[in-house]
Formats: structure tokens, sequence, C-alpha cells
């Protein structure tokens, strides 16, 4: 419709959604695509970077990471390329870490999950000063993970499903099946 409201209805993904939709009217503010636009570049992610996306906190993977790292370790030169890592949970991000070589984070405010989301930690801690914080870090690995070359995204997320719509789809694969 290109409205030029600042306007952000969510509504899940059923039934599923025109992605072109969301491409066309929606984009983060200019200092956040900076952001992104300055770390892609200085990792290189769209021209050898594999984002992954692991949601493990209050919606976990229905088949662990074995199916993962099953296709990374079929990647020839996986130890050679840079991995973008977007995940809710510090153990993944340091199992990972100590996996793959090259593995790059974008630096963010992770606190001590208790079973929550981490979309919902600042709402239940009461923790107003850090929801639009997390929410910036949130759209900033959402964009990041749809920068790289390939995307391995977590398809029971619907986080991991914006970032594959963001790509058309290109080069995406749901590392869960």
């Amino acid at each position: 419709l290109k409205r030029k409201e600042d306007l952000v209805f969510y509504v899940d993904f059923c039934p599923e959604f025109d992605a072109d939709i969301l491409r066309e009217n929606i984009q983060p503010k200019e200092y956040l695509t900076k952001k992104v636009t300055t770390f892609a570049r200085e990792h290189n992610l769209q021209e050898n970077g594999i984002g992954i996306h692991i949601r493990y906190s209050d919606k976990k993977p229905t088949s662990g990471l074995d199916p993962l790292f099953d296709k990374l370790n079929k990647i020839e030169g996986i130890q050679n390329r840079t991995i973008f890592l977007a995940t809710d949970n510090v153990e993944i991000q340091d199992l990972i870490i100590s996996k793959y070589k090259k593995v790059v984070i974008y630096e963010k405010f992770q606190p001590k999950l208790t079973g929550e989301g981490l979309h919902q930690w600042a709402l239940y801690q009461k923790e107003d000063d850090k929801k639009l914080l997390m929410f910036e870090e949130s759209i900033i690995d959402m964009w990041l993970l749809a920068s790289c070359k390939t995307l391995f995204y977590q398809g029971n997320s619907s986080f991991s499903g914006v970032s594959a719509f963001l790509k058309k789809k290109k080069n995406c694969i749901d590392w869960m099946k």
C-alpha cells in the first residue's frame, strides 16, 4: 500500500502472508540499516557468509541440533567460511563457536533467561529501558541473517522465517528438515 505511517502489524504466518509486501513496506530505520550494512561488509557476509539462526529459549528446534551439524559439515571448506550466528542462548553460542573456526556474532545484550523467550524477558522483568535495545538488536540480527550468502533457518521460528522471506528464500535451507 506504500503507506507513509510508522505502523507495524504482526499477525503471525497463518495464513502465509505475501512476503513482497513485507520487503516493500517494512525497512529498518536508517541508523539500523547502517549497522547491518557495516557489519555485513566487515565480515563479507554477502559473498561468503553462512547465516545460522538457532532459537533455543522458549521455542527449541523439534529435532535437536544434529540435522544442522550434518548439513554444515557437508559444506566443503566450512572451517574457512564465515558463519554469522543469531541465537537467543549463550550456551548454544558457545557450542557453535567451539565447533567452527570463523563464527561472528553481532554483540548484544543477553540476559540470563529462565524459560521465557528473549523477546519476553524485558517485559517480564519490567526492564523497560532494555525493551527498545533488545528489539533493535533483534532487527539487526534478522537483517544480517538475510544478508548472508546462505541462510540456515530454523523452520519452527517466525524470526528465521522472516529472514528467509527477506532473502526471497534464495539460498535458504530449513536446517530442521
